[in-house]
């Protein structure tokens, strides 16, 4: 059993509002810190000291009662940000506001969600960069590919305020 004597010299408390930034595929955020945790967390799971993320979350005495393990859409965002900043777990410390009580748990990264993420992302910058080299003059004339029409007719209100609407409506889009 880990005694606290062992972890005494460290730190509990890492970092907080981490700055999340990843530029290669457009996120940025901040978590809420990284925690150097140990022993049992409210899953009954032991852990030595280990540096994780650490995410907080509070919430109404209802959603606190039927609480048994952190939020899916939690463990999603969290897993990508403590990805980026290279942790393996999260630690989440859930408050309820209504009577200060605590729930931790600790999770894993996601791995198999942060990679699907991460290549929608980057399929989606992808296409942005080859779209936006498309259109860098204002001419439509020299585009090569033009996105279908939206607008039904040129006196909607989508296309009175469209720069491009004379000339869609002039050409089949």
């Amino acid at each position: 059993i880990l005694e606290v004597n062992d972890v005494q010299d460290e730190q509990i408390l890492e970092d907080f509002e981490c700055d999340v930034v990843d530029e290669a595929r457009g996120i940025a955020g901040s978590m809420d810190g990284a925690v150097l945790f140990y022993g049992e967390d409210d899953l009954g799971k032991v852990y030595q000291p280990e540096k994780m993320a650490l995410e907080i979350k509070t919430i109404n005495d209802f959603g606190f009662r039927a609480l048994r393990y952190p939020k899916v859409e939690h463990i999603r965002q969290a897993s990508i940000y403590a990805t980026i900043l290279k942790y393996k777990r999260i630690c989440f410390v859930y408050y309820n506001k209504n009577t200060s009580e605590l729930k931790i748990y600790v999770v894993d990264v996601d791995s198999d969600y942060v990679n699907n993420f991460f290549s929608f992302a980057e399929s989606v910058i992808a296409l942005y960069n080859k779209n936006k080299r498309l259109c860098r003059t204002s001419d439509v004339s020299m585009h090569t590919e033009l996105p279908s029409k939206v607008c039904q007719n040129r006196t909607s209100p989508r296309a009175k305020d469209c720069k491009f609407a004379d000339f869609c409506f002039k050409h089949k889009c």
